[in-house]
């Protein structure tokens, strides 16, 4: 019996290590502000329902030394799964995402703590991830669009490690803000640039050929 005990014990302490914080990767309970919209050049229309264009989740742990600072771009990771538009234009709704518990540096965030977020979206045919679409982009092709959500601190994420567990947390603020829009095909105007610049660099190294 007393072995069963430690047993146990052992297990519980393995799941508050690496349990992790939940956050519900999902735009269909939160208006119409934060649906994802693509640029056409004149009014910006909600993305259509499809594989076209893709959407993940990205996070960055709070520093708990600077918890009020925003983290720097290069410190956001995407988690969970991506999504694609559906089941309505302009709307995702993916599996609910697991938050690292324990991120490298000097921000850990355990389950039911403060983590920042930022849903970021891309033309699927331009690569598996933000990242790919974006090098596209910078390369010179025009057609490689995508787009970020503004950055928000949720301040409670889902802990699923007590007894109840909390619900996981949906992608709004404190003060019941949501994310954010996701504008698709307006890029910053210093990344246009480099596109531009990568485009131009493209047509003269064909013409030397």
């Amino acid at each position: 019996m007393k072995k069963l005990a430690i047993t146990i014990a052992a297990v519980f302490a393995t799941l508050n290590i690496f349990a992790q914080g939940t956050v519900n990767f999902s735009n269909l309970t939160l208006g119409t502000t934060s649906y994802v919209y693509v640029d056409t050049g004149a009014a910006p229309v909600r993305a259509p329902i499809g594989t076209t264009y893709t959407v993940a989740l990205y996070f960055a742990p709070v520093d708990p030394l600077n918890p009020n600072v925003q983290p720097a771009s290069s410190a956001f990771a995407a988690v969970g799964l991506t999504s694609h538009i559906t089941p309505s234009a302009g709307s995702y709704a993916a599996p609910t995402v697991l938050i690292p518990s324990a991120t490298p540096g000097p921000g850990i965030s355990p389950p039911g703590s403060m983590g920042w977020f930022q849903v970021k979206a891309w033309a699927t045919a331009y690569g598996n991830t933000f990242e790919e679409c974006q090098t596209a982009f910078l390369a010179g092709n025009m057609q490689a669009i995508f787009g970020v959500s503004r950055v928000i601190e949720i301040p409670v994420t889902g802990n699923p490690t007590i007894v109840p567990q909390t619900l996981p947390a949906n992608l709004k603020d404190s003060s019941g803000n949501p994310i954010g829009r996701v504008d698709i095909g307006v890029p910053e105007p210093a990344l246009l640039g480099l596109g531009l610049l990568g485009g131009a660099a493209m047509l003269l190294l064909r013409r030397r050929k």
